[in-house]
């Protein structure tokens, strides 16, 4: 039994030496493979990433979803950029950006992405898109700094109530993708992240990346409180849902009621009372990332929201 246990020890030492050297060569790779061409800002003591691309009056600000880069913008960016100034950036932790020692809570990183606007001297007007969980970021900044943001594009977004009214997924499933991360030192989520391109894997398997997804998780439940605890109604700011499937209605006509795509769907159309002036558009594909695989939804709604800044305000 000694002996055996001996072996096992082995092959799992040799296992975790190999995907230490496998995950520290790959990273070198990528480092000397894919170079930043954006700009560094400083905010705090964090160097955060961003891109701006093309110009105009109106700025639109992506925020991504939990463990995604600016990356992920790049189809819906080229389709706005030769009319409007475009500005993606990635959280602290994320991508090319520093990491933070502080909680990734929503609230914090709000106060770090004005910070990065003000370094930049963007301070509006903004029409805001948040994909996922930054769709629940950029529903604070906009109950934050209502004055800056003219606009909203929710893209499949967390809403606030999502932990309390949707089950949670399995148990082994959630443990599956923690444990998974937490082997990023041994290249583990390049196994399974394999399916992205070169670029988007080389910065998402990073340790640093995969741990600030742990911990934005982590603080998930204290980021929707926060969103929830500030005024619900956002008056008249234009705003536009992007969400998947098809209407709830509709759905409880082939499954249950329970079904979570049917809550999902329910959670998107309770976006509706954000403002008087909101409208959700059904992408009628299963799909969540609609920013990647139905870039151009994405750019009407921008476009969209723009004419409505533009009959109201006469911006241009």
């Amino acid at each position: 039994m000694p002996k055996l246990f001996k072996i096992i020890l082995s092959t799992i030492t040799a296992i975790l030496l190999i995907g230490l050297v496998y995950q520290q060569t790959c990273a070198y790779i990528d480092s000397q493979t894919f170079k930043p061409n954006g700009k560094f800002s400083q905010v705090g003591n964090i160097e955060m990433y961003s891109e701006t691309v093309g110009d105009g009056p109106v700025t639109v600000v992506f925020d991504s979803g939990m463990g995604h880069s600016l990356l992920v913008w790049r189809d819906v960016i080229n389709g706005l950029s030769s009319s409007f100034k475009t500005f993606a950036y990635d959280r602290a932790g994320l991508g090319y950006s520093g990491k933070s020692q502080k909680p990734r809570t929503s609230q914090i990183m709000v106060n770090e992405l004005h910070a990065l606007l003000q370094a930049q001297s963007i301070e509006g007007p903004l029409i805001l898109v948040g994909h996922s969980f930054g769709g629940l970021n950029v529903q604070l900044f906009a109950k934050t700094y209502p004055e800056q943001v003219k606009g909203l594009v929710l893209v499949e977004s967390i809403h606030p109530d999502y932990l309390s009214y949707i089950p949670p997924q399995p148990s082994w499933r959630r443990k599956r993708l923690t444990i998974g991360k937490w082997l990023a030192p041994f290249g583990v989520p390049r196994l399974y992240l394999s399916g992205n391109d070169a670029h988007h894997k080389a910065v998402m398997t990073t340790v640093k990346h995969q741990y600030t997804s742990l911990d934005e998780a982590k603080h998930l439940e204290e980021s929707t409180n926060q969103v929830a605890s500030l005024v619900n109604n956002l008056g008249s700011l234009p705003i536009i849902i992007l969400a998947r499937n098809t209407a709830s209605a509709q759905l409880k006509s082939t499954l249950s009621a329970q079904n979570q795509n049917v809550k999902w769907a329910e959670l998107q159309e309770r976006f509706l009372g954000l403002s008087n002036n909101a409208t959700i558009i059904y992408s009628q594909e299963r799909r969540h990332s609609i920013h990647r695989l139905q870039p151009a939804l994405v750019i009407k709604a921008v476009e969209h929201i723009s004419e409505s800044i533009h009959h109201k305000n006469g911006l241009f």
